[in-house]
């Protein structure tokens, strides 16, 4: 019968034969996701931030364009105006410790720094009062001893100290490298946001795609403020 015959491009779509090539097309494609994925997520908080900084510094980028006339001499000043900003008082506060640090070593090398012993009330406080007081009086007396002797102590402290001091450095370098990025993504955000625009017209239809992404844009600034 007419009404019960199948096109041959319906008994195509539903043969076993391109039913195992669209499941081995979606397998690679799968593959290649997770690859990508892989590849992509060492660099995904970088990425992170570098969008959230981009869309937070648009505007002022916007207005920098006006006057400089160039995306991309907008986003270089941004990105070096925001580099010193961060830099200048790293560089002081650095210089201030090192300064410190070496009149403390020069004055014990020296004998020059001397603690002055412990008053009597100290070793009738409490719990630790003798404690502290035999350390204290230590300290006055012979202070080299007692850093050999609570070296063993401070060594794990050093260590703590030293690895939060490094993940602080870390992070600050991380931050430098997103504001660099973000500069680029800025350099380039006029096609970013049409980019932006049609990805979400694509999910959620041609009217509904650009009053999302400018709410997403909205929100990222809105947060990034503290409003």
């Amino acid at each position: 019968m007419k009404g019960n015959s199948m096109s041959p491009n319906t008994v195509e779509t539903l043969s076993p034969r391109s039913l195992l090539d669209v499941l081995i097309q979606a397998g690679l494609i799968a593959v290649l996701a997770v690859f990508c994925y892989g590849v992509f997520h060492p660099f995904r908080d970088l990425m992170l931030w570098s969008m959230i900084l981009a869309v937070t510094l648009y505007p002022l980028h916007t207005r920098l364009r006006h006057k400089l006339g160039s995306d991309g001499r907008a986003a270089t000043l941004i990105v070096l105006i925001g580099i010193a900003t961060m830099l200048t008082p790293v560089y002081f506060l650095g210089m201030s410790l090192a300064d410190s640090v070496e009149h403390a070593v020069s004055l014990i090398r020296n004998d020059e720094y001397h603690i002055p012993p412990p008053p009597e009330s100290v070793a009738s406080w409490p719990l630790v009062g003798q404690r502290l007081y035999d350390t204290w009086l230590q300290a006055s007396t012979d202070l080299t001893a007692l850093v050999r002797k609570l070296a063993p102590h401070l060594k794990g402290v050093s260590m703590s100290l030293l690895g939060t001091i490094a993940g602080v450095g870390v992070g600050f370098l991380v931050f430098v490298a997103a504001l660099i990025i973000a500069g680029i993504f800025m350099a380039f955000g006029e096609s970013g946001r049409d980019s932006a625009a049609r990805i979400f017209s694509r999910v959620s239809g041609p009217e509904r795609g650009p009053k999302m992404a400018e709410l997403c844009t909205a929100t990222i600034r809105a947060v990034a403020q503290g409003w």
